[in-house]
């Protein structure tokens, strides 16, 4: 009964932040937000044989810093903190940080990116899976990009990457990488460029015994238009995976996102990808993946997204294979420029063969958000 009090005095409050946005000086405004919901999880633990039904209510309130919004120099930073209450598991009741951090800067000569971000999170995963409990944890990520024109035809594309999750409960490895890509571009037709890659990866897993390993994917590739309704980028090439310690591997290596226009406000996007990874106990793996989506204007008010995707883990110690299915239709409602409601049905589906791995899971969500 507090859970549902808490959500109707936030839903009631929202009205109150009308005008709310501040204007500061340069250029700079901030941006009050609030977003207020209700998920209802078949499973909360994914496990196989002891499913476990559960209603969360959900508060989160929030900021956006903007500046330069479509000017050569543009920056967001935004911070919500995310309140979760649960109505049958209150032991699990928490709050969660959202720090999220993006800055552009294109000249037309020289592009420069900066995406950062910090995650909480307390959900279970394929990965991160206890039968009674959540496990929380912490997700860093930075990155710096800049791509330089050389002349009318050649570019090149640097970057450095760092990503880490840190887990907030014994029997999980905390892991980390470093990484630092480069393309080279070359310019074939008007809308479509041509490349050459060089991506270098350090993984890096905490605990006893050495799990870290160095990876480096040569490719090949373009971007670009490739055709006039298709757009999108793609390298492919050979990866190889060095571990610390245990045999080296290889295989075949491949980026890909694809987007095509159906109407000038709905697209489909689609992609693949090959690559390693590692697991939250610290073991590796290597994955495949595919997905499509689909993101549909229906009406000026009304927004239908939908995606499926098909994850295969293969891992390097024993003979663990997952099979991953999920797949999301969520329906967005703009009731005011201001005001939003949206509903949200997700699926998720493993079938792996070492036992008690596999689960299905539905979520349901109902939302309602608020940004001036």
């Amino acid at each position: 009964m507090k859970s549902k009090l808490l959500l109707l005095s936030a839903l009631v409050g929202l009205s109150g932040l009308a005008h709310a946005a501040i204007d500061l000086d340069g250029g700079i405004k901030l941006i009050p937000t609030a977003t207020a919901g209700v998920q209802f999880n078949d499973n909360l633990f994914l496990s196989q044989n002891n499913e476990v039904n559960e209603t969360v209510w959900v508060l989160a309130p929030g900021a956006t810093l903007t500046s330069g919004e479509g000017a050569m120099n543009s920056m967001s930073f935004s911070y919500t903190e995310q309140f979760q209450v649960y109505s049958d598991n209150s032991n699990l009741n928490t709050s969660l940080s959202f720090v999220d951090l993006t800055s552009r800067y294109d000249d037309g000569k020289m592009k420069v990116g900066v995406d950062a971000w910090f995650h909480q999170a307390n959900q279970a995963t394929r990965d991160v899976r206890n039968a009674s409990r959540l496990i929380n944890r912490d997700l860093l990520h930075g990155a710096f990009s800049d791509e330089l024109k050389w002349s009318d035809k050649s570019s090149a594309r640097a970057a450095v990457v760092y990503d880490s999750t840190s887990y907030k409960a014994s029997g999980y490895r905390d892991a980390s990488y470093f990484e630092v890509p480069f393309q080279y571009f070359y310019q074939v037709q008007p809308k479509l460029d041509l490349s050459a890659g060089l991506r270098y990866r350090k993984n890096t897993i905490d605990g006893a015994g050495s799990l870290g390993s160095d990876e480096y994917f040569y490719s090949v590739g373009a971007r670009g238009e490739l055709t006039p309704k298709v757009t999108g980028e793609i390298s492919l090439g050979y990866i190889q995976f060095n571990p610390d310690s245990g045999k080296n591997q290889s295989s075949l290596g491949l980026q890909s996102q694809f987007n095509m226009e159906l109407t000038q406000k709905s697209a489909v996007k689609f992609g693949a990808s090959n690559q390693y990874g590692y697991g939250a106990l610290g073991d590796s793996y290597r994955t495949t993946t595919l997905y499509s989506g689909v993101d549909l204007q229906l009406t000026a008010n009304l927004q239908l997204n939908g995606m499926v995707s098909y994850n295969q883990y293969s891992y390097s110690v024993g003979s663990r294979k997952d099979d991953f299915w999920s797949g999301l239709l969520s329906a967005t409602y703009t009731v005011t420029r201001e005001f939003s409601v949206n509903g949200t049905l997700s699926h998720a589906n493993n079938d792996s063969n070492l036992n008690l791995a596999s689960f299905k899971n539905n979520i349901l969500a109902v939302s309602a958000s608020y940004r001036f």
